[in-house]
């Protein structure tokens, strides 16, 4: 977006280069003006979630001060007492310190949890090893004396050992089982943290160049990932298709610029409803978008949906006056059963149904 202006002040007044004197010019006070607005916005171009702030505040945030350097426009939230109209730069070395000090702090932390939970998968591996060479001793020993008792004629020690030996030998195998299932899940909590590491950082990589969310690949990797785990732990999910009504209709009013503009809008309304970490919202191609929620029962789905429907419709864009939008949306919880390929195939054909039933609704997918 371009942008009109008139020189601010002071950029008019700044000193004239006089020949060999090397004082700087106007015209360069405007080239570093718009260098240091393009540092900022690769800056917010690259965000990441840290802490409390989402990437797309981050990179609004950078944005707002990219402005405020170009045009001199308000800086939000500013308590700077700099003379309104003047460049805020005391403000802005404290905001991008500020950001650079939170992004280092969250670095450091995911390594140090990354570090803990491979240290805790070492650690059970280990107690698990060592419970067992011991109830293996255990076992050993009454074996042992079961044997020796066979060698001798007295049926009642022979009888009394072996009614030992089985149940020392029956305790083992009951304490094993209850170990390894507790192992189990241990295990799959310290592995599902360690995965959700691995993928917000992998995600990170993984960006749709218009709207900032995740890509078709990201997605069919993501919904891969999500059912293995499912079908392993017993977790719940729920797969949402989405298509914005009308867009080849929007698109030959409106133009390709006007039809980006309805795509981005769409996709900043699914990442502010759908902010943890732990789900997926992607551009599966096109007008078509995709929402994977973990953890999220039947019923919270269906609460999602409905409260997705609703945010689209109080979306206004468009260049020539507000364009009221809206969506249709499929909705499908996982089975057991489900294969990524089976789950994605009952997500569209519920959206297709939404479309039927007239668009600017959800509906969900029956049982495979």
């Amino acid at each position: 977006m371009g942008f009109s202006f008139r020189k601010p002040k002071e950029v008019r007044d700044a000193p004239v280069a006089r020949p060999g004197e090397g004082a700087i010019g106007p015209e360069d006070g405007e080239a570093a003006l718009e260098s240091l607005a393009a540092v900022l916005r690769s800056f917010g171009s690259t965000a990441f979630d840290i802490a409390d702030t989402d990437a797309p505040s981050i990179r609004q945030a950078f944005e707002h001060w990219a402005q405020h350097l170009l045009v001199a426009a308000p800086v939000p939230e500013s308590k700077s007492q700099e003379e309104p109209g003047r460049r805020q730069w005391r403000a802005l070395r404290q905001f991008v310190a500020s950001h650079r000090k939170q992004e280092s702090a969250f670095v450091v932390r995911a390594l140090n949890d990354f570090r803990e939970v491979i240290w805790a998968v070492i650690g059970n591996v280990n107690r698990a090893a060592a419970q067992d060479r011991q109830h293996g001793v255990v076992a050993g020993e009454q074996l042992s004396r079961l044997r020796v008792a066979l060698d001798g004629n007295d049926t009642e020690a022979l009888k009394r050992q072996a009614t030992e030996t089985v149940s020392v030998i029956g305790t083992a195998l009951e304490a094993q089982g209850r170990r390894q299932a507790q192992q189990l899940a241990e295990f799959g909590a310290s592995i599902q943290k360690l995965g959700q590491q691995l993928e917000t950082a992998k995600r990170e990589g993984t960006l749709d160049p218009l709207t900032r969310i995740h890509n078709r690949a990201c997605f069919d990797e993501f919904v891969q990932r999500t059912t293995e785990a499912s079908a392993l732990f017993g977790q719940s999910a729920v797969l949402f298709m989405v298509d914005v009504d009308h867009f080849k209709t929007i698109n030959d009013k409106f133009g390709h610029p006007g039809g980006d503009a309805v795509i981005k809008a769409v996709a900043d309304c699914l990442a502010r409803t759908f902010p943890r970490r732990g789900d997926l919202v992607a551009r599966y191609g096109g007008d078509e978008f995709a929402v994977v929620i973990r953890d999220t029962s039947h019923a919270d789905g269906r609460m999602l949906a409905e409260r997705l429907v609703n945010a689209v419709r109080a979306i206004r864009v468009g260049p020539e006056g507000p364009q009221r939008l809206t969506i249709s949306l499929g909705l499908a919880p996982f089975v057991a059963t489900d294969s990524p390929e089976s789950w994605l195939a009952r997500a569209d054909k519920a959206l297709y149904q939404a479309k039927a039933d007239g668009r600017d609704r959800w509906a969900e997918a029956g049982s495979p």
